[in-house]
């Protein structure tokens, strides 16, 4: 004889049974508080992933609370997975849960992560001494940070910021998640939006690592993770890789980056070898930092500009010519960078800037890649010119940059120098301070024909007291000039076949070249192996630097060049085959000639 079905009590019935009866005692005490009769009770479950499948049952439970009753239930997780909290309605394990998940909200991820966007006050002076300490770090970020002082010893808050990085373990440059998270904090590396193996990187790098989520989709089918700026954290990551007795350490973890992470296609590349750029600066600034100690590099200490550019060419020799080092050296003699991570902005770089983002560059500690249309320059590296005394007053006056563009072509740029501006740098009308460009040629193995060598310096002449300010106004003249005219013809399609507004353009252009190359220092370098970059030998990286290269950015080939023509537009740059199929369209008579004159 069969047993007789019974039907399975609904959700409701326990929540009306059992639930409800604690709620409302619960809510009674609280009503004979002295605080008012109408209280209303946060439950805090921390580390909720720790409930399991609790956690869903709970969830069910909850879904049925009257809607009268003032209770509030907030589930967190610092080392949760974001599936975990957000899953898709096709992995849950019943149907019923996956009807009811809709009625979920997604997980609230905009939690205050930079304390020092709220601020006291809107004008701030501080010494040299403040923005090098560990004290000033920490007020960026995490508020545990900040939390952890002045308890603790610095090596403390640095050591914990590297165990929390790699979730508490030992490190292990072979393990793909911590070579992440550690070049990320450095690097600003990004992980791609799509395959199974990314999301599972970015979702463990969320979990255990450090990583911030920054977006869910509607559909809970995508989200967005981040490592931003954290300079504490960065410490951390510097203290991994160079507190060790292993001398391969660096090494292991680029081979790891390229293999693991760079070549499977589950980090972004870049398309101009900025990669490779970011590492070899970084590299230059980690080595020419004094070591202290514990800690490895001091990167709290600013270091000379110049120190950093010995260590980047491995040598001191690099101007080749005796009276140019002079020459850097007087401009330079004073000039400190203090950058220990890059960050990537989305915008371009003002047109009319102020000196608001270098100040907040400089004291945040952070170098520059600009966003890929940005017009002229690939990064901005603070320079600041003055005294490092720990009682000096930092002075944003003092403030320059060096700005940097990074090709990756076989064929040299012959436009790539001139091109070079200082997009984004308030220069003082008076006597404008000294700035450094950098071409790095990073695809292209020749050398240059006027120094028979792979690196290239230019100094511009002897400065004026009033002659940038002249300058400056012949551009605005210039300017001005060929907009009344515009103004004045009223006709654009005629702007290639028109002498005066061809002559008026070319004048704006060289007006601005003129007053661009004011004071500007260059090194252009090409090729990217040890020859010139002795940087690369210094920290026993060769191989695993040509590798990376190699990954990121195949070394171009005549077909290389060739299949530019199958992607039409993707690059705007001039003499490109992405653009070799663009034609000069012009209307004019049989006497009339075409002229082309960039504006």
């Amino acid at each position: 004889m069969s047993r007789p079905m019974t039907s399975r009590p609904k959700v409701g019935h326990y929540t009306k049974k059992k639930a409800l009866g604690a709620v409302k005692a619960l809510m009674s005490f609280l009503t004979d508080l002295p605080d008012g009769p109408s209280p209303i009770c946060v439950t805090y479950f921390d580390e909720a992933h720790n409930l399991g499948i609790r956690f869903w049952i709970l969830l069910r439970l909850l879904s049925h609370q009257p809607l009268a009753t003032a209770m509030w239930y907030v589930f967190m997780g610092t080392k949760s997975s974001i599936s975990y909290f957000s899953p898709l309605p096709m992995y849950l394990l019943s149907l019923r849960l996956g009807n009811e998940l809709r009625k979920l909200l997604l997980p609230y991820i905009a939690l205050d992560f930079d304390q020092n966007v709220v601020k006291d006050r809107q004008e701030v002076t501080v010494t040299m001494g403040e923005l090098q300490s560990l004290e000033h770090f920490a007020t960026y970020g995490r508020p545990m940070w900040q939390a952890h002082l002045p308890e603790e010893e610095e090596n403390q808050l640095v050591q914990s910021a590297s165990w929390k990085l790699i979730n508490g373990h030992t490190f292990d440059d072979q393990d793909k998640h911590q070579v992440f998270a550690v070049l990320s904090q450095r690097l600003c590396i990004e992980p791609v939006l799509v395959g199974s193996e990314a999301i599972a990187l970015a979702d463990q790098s969320v979990a255990h690592h450090m990583r911030l989520i920054t977006g869910i989709s509607a559909d809970r089918r995508t989200f967005y993770t981040y490592s931003p700026s954290e300079p504490i954290l960065v410490l951390g990551a510097a203290n991994i890789l160079y507190n060790t007795k292993e001398a391969k350490r660096l090494g292991r973890v680029l081979d790891t980056f390229s293999k693991r992470l760079c070549s499977s296609g589950l980090v972004e590349k870049g398309l101009i070898g900025e990669l490779g750029a970011r590492v070899l600066l970084l590299l230059a600034r980690d080595f020419a930092t004094p070591m202290e100690g514990w800690r490895g590099p001091n990167l709290l200490k600013p270091i000379r500009l110049l120190t950093m550019i010995d260590t980047l060419f491995g040598q001191t020799a690099w101007t080749g010519i005796v009276e140019h080092r002079k020459a850097y050296d007087n401009a330079f003699e004073d000039a400190h960078v203090n950058f220990t991570h890059w960050i990537v902005t989305k915008d371009p770089l003002p047109e009319m800037p102020d000196r608001l983002l270098l100040a907040n560059l400089w004291a945040r500690g952070a170098i520059l890649q600009c966003c890929f249309n940005q017009e002229s320059i690939d990064f901005m590296m603070v320079v600041y010119h003055g005294k490092m005394d720990a009682d000096a007053v930092f002075d944003p006056a003092m403030l320059s940059a060096a700005f940097g563009q990074v090709k990756y072509k076989n064929k040299a740029d012959t436009t790539a120098e001139q091109a070079t501006r200082p997009i984004g740098l308030s220069r003082d009308q008076t006597n404008p301070l000294p700035y450094l460009a950098l071409l790095l040629e990073l695809g292209n193995e020749s050398h240059h024909g006027a120094t028979h060598s792979k690196i290239k310096v230019t100094i511009p002449e002897a400065t004026k007291k009033g002659e940038f300010q002249r300058l400056t106004e012949s551009h605005s003249m210039a300017a001005e000039a060929l907009r009344d005219y515009r103004a004045q013809a009223g006709q654009p399609v005629k702007d290639r076949t028109d002498p005066k507004l061809v002559k008026k353009q070319k004048a704006v252009k060289e007006a601005r070249v003129t007053m661009d190359t004011y004071n500007r220092y260059m090194i252009a370098i090409r090729g990217a192996s040890a020859d010139p970059y002795g940087i690369l030998r210094k920290a026993n990286i060769e191989t695993e630097f040509a590798t990376l290269l190699s990954t990121t950015m195949p070394s171009p080939t005549p077909q290389d060049d060739a299949l530019q023509h199958m992607r039409p537009l993707e690059r705007l740059g001039g003499g490109s085959g992405h653009n070799a199929w663009m034609s000069n369209y012009v209307a004019r008579t049989s006497n009339e000639h075409s002229m082309d004159v960039d504006s």
